[in-house]
């Protein structure tokens, strides 16, 4: 059964594939499928790479989520406090608040069904102009 511990390492592979725009874990030689993949991680030492991108303090992030140890690994609660996390003050949006319905522009509203796409065609389907 996962726990948190398996999710704060999942949050440390996501961080390294949104800095690198790759996998943090690659099938490589003598590798040949998922599962032996997981079998190599669950049982060895290696972790992914950290990409030389992230700032010192993402790259000191990732390590607290890569701790082989569960027991060892920082808690998203700790990690919540981590420099990396941190909002700089002056960087940060000059919003006075959250947004709020109807504050967003229209065009970065998600759609909130799969049929919400305005001023989409499917291509399978014609053009009906009389329901425009």
């Amino acid at each position: 059964e996962f726990e948190s511990p398996a999710d704060v390492w999942a949050l440390g592979c996501s961080v390294v594939e949104m800095s690198s725009g790759k996998t943090a874990w690659c099938l490589e030689e003598g590798i040949t499928n998922a599962m032996s993949l997981m079998v190599r991680i669950g049982s060895g030492e290696e972790v992914p790479g950290i990409p030389v991108e992230l700032s010192e303090e993402g790259k000191d992030f990732v390590r607290k989520c890569f701790v082989k140890n569960p027991a060892e690994r920082w808690t998203a609660q700790m990690l919540l406090d981590h420099p990396f996390l941190a909002v700089d003050d002056e960087s940060s949006s000059s919003s006075s608040g959250p947004l709020r319905c109807g504050d967003e522009d229209e065009a970065s509203v998600s759609p909130r069904d799969p049929f919400d796409f305005p001023g989409w065609n499917s291509v399978q389907s014609p053009v009906d102009d009389s329901f425009t």
